[in-house]
C-alpha cells in the first residue's frame, strides 16, 4: 500500500505473523504495517549482529531487500522472512 506523507512518497509492506505452539489454544496472530527501513533496523540488521557469521548459512538464498525499495522487494521480503522463520525454528535467533 502507498502512503503519502508530508513531502515523500513512501511504500508500507503489511506483515502478518503467526505463532503456534504445541496446542492450538496458545495461536498468536498478528499483524503490522511497516516501511523497509523500519524492517531493515528492527529485524535485519539486529539478526544479523546475533547471527555474526552464521549469517549467510541460513540467509543464502534470502537476501533482505535492496536499499530504496526497487521491483521485486515483496518477494525478496517474503523469502528473507520465511529464512527467519526457519532460524528461529532452528533455535538460531530468539524469536523476541
Amino acid at each position: 500500500r502507498r502512503e503519502i506523507g508530508k513531502s515523500t512518497l513512501h511504500t508500507w509492506y503489511l506483515i502478518v505473523g503467526t505463532v503456534v505452539t504445541g496446542e492450538a489454544s496458545s495461536t498468536r496472530r498478528w499483524a503490522v504495517e511497516r516501511r523497509l527501513a523500519h524492517m531493515r533496523a528492527l529485524l535485519h540488521d539486529p539478526v544479523k549482529h546475533e547471527l555474526g557469521n552464521k549469517y549467510n548459512h541460513y540467509f543464502k538464498d534470502a537476501r533482505f531487500a535492496r536499499h530504496g525499495g526497487p521491483c521485486g522487494t515483496t518477494a525478496r521480503m517474503r523469502l528473507w522472512l520465511a529464512a527467519l522463520s526457519r532460524a528461529i525454528l532452528a533455535g538460531a535467533v530468539p524469536p523476541a
